[in-house]
């Protein structure tokens, strides 16, 4: 998503690199503008049930931001079992193949973001195997 926003010119809608102007400002409405852009390509890219919640935002950096406080805690524990079980419990149903790959490759990217293998030397195989187990 961020590539996406950055690839229209308008990171700093979600970034905080630059403040909106005033209200008063000629340039307002063309920001206000983009920023209304910039939030609608985010809420289209949350899962359906959660618009209501997040759709309450005044900016697209307050969403921005409070996307990521909310879901992008990094290495919760909770996430990160919750995925686990997810990819676990999978079954493909009425999916295609194609489908169920690109569902299973999805969870294992949230999987490898949230919790990296930290295995690059035998000391590390050792800790991380203590940590599995």
């Amino acid at each position: 998503m961020e590539r996406a926003i950055g690839g229209k010119g308008l990171l700093s809608h979600i970034n905080g690199v630059t403040d909106p102007p005033p209200t008063t400002h000629p340039s307002y409405s063309k920001w206000q503008q983009r920023d209304y852009c910039c939030f609608n390509w985010i809420i289209n890219n949350v899962e359906a049930s959660l618009i209501n919640e997040v759709s309450q935002y005044a900016t697209a950096r307050d969403l921005w931001e409070g996307l990521a406080i909310t879901y992008a805690s990094g290495a919760d524990p909770f996430q990160v079992s919750d995925l686990h079980r997810q990819a676990y419990n999978m079954k493909q149903g009425n999916m295609s193949l194609e489908s169920l790959w690109n569902k299973l490759q999805s969870i294992w990217i949230s999987i490898d973001e949230r919790d990296p293998n930290p295995m690059d030397t035998p000391s590390t195989i050792e800790k991380y195997n203590k940590i599995m187990q």
